[in-house]
């Protein structure tokens, strides 16, 4: 459990570095900015699908 916890831990940071460098045209300001929100939308619905998976009675 504890190695898949690493290696998704490893996927989200390559996954916000793709998305960095992938920002040519945004000055570094914006680019943080929109990897914050899309950080936050994706916990967002992570928490969600938890919760909605969890409340199954």
């Amino acid at each position: 459990m504890l190695l898949i916890t690493f290696f998704m831990l490893f996927l989200n940071v390559v996954a916000i570095l793709l998305i960095y460098y992938c920002l040519e045209n945004t000055d570094k300001k914006e680019k943080l900015i929109f990897i914050g929100v899309s950080i936050a939308i994706m916990y967002i619905l992570t928490s969600f699908v938890y919760w909605i998976s969890t409340n199954r009675s």
